[in-house]
């Protein structure tokens, strides 16, 4: 398993990578080996190699971070380009997910 912390703000100590310490105890204690910690920051190209270099690690990267509303989160992005498929947005779960939200009181 391969833990992937994207954001300038973890890269450049603004922002301790809290994260990642906690989901290699979690994964450690369910016994699994974690065989390597990367964190880059919010640049398409550096996102490739580092999705690029956890997946030729590990079967499973877990990723943190990259993942909000704004314009430096490009981790869907950099996922698919590093896999070679379309990004594609999916009506019936973006439907499904405005529910949740709506339920959990966020929409």
């Amino acid at each position: 398993m391969a833990i992937l912390s994207t954001g300038d703000e973890v890269v450049e100590g603004r922002t301790v990578d809290t994260n990642a310490s906690y989901i290699a105890d979690r994964v450690a204690q369910l016994g699994c080996e974690v065989v390597c910690k990367i964190v880059v920051g919010d640049f398409p190209d550096r996102l490739g190699w580092a999705w690029k270099t956890a997946l030729a690690q590990a079967d499973v990267v877990i990723s943190t971070g990259g993942l909000g509303p704004t314009t430096d989160d490009l981790t869907t992005e950099a996922v698919a380009r590093a896999l070679g498929v379309p990004v594609f947005r999916d009506a019936d779960t973006v439907e499904h997910l405005q529910k949740l939200a709506s339920w959990y009181g966020r929409a």
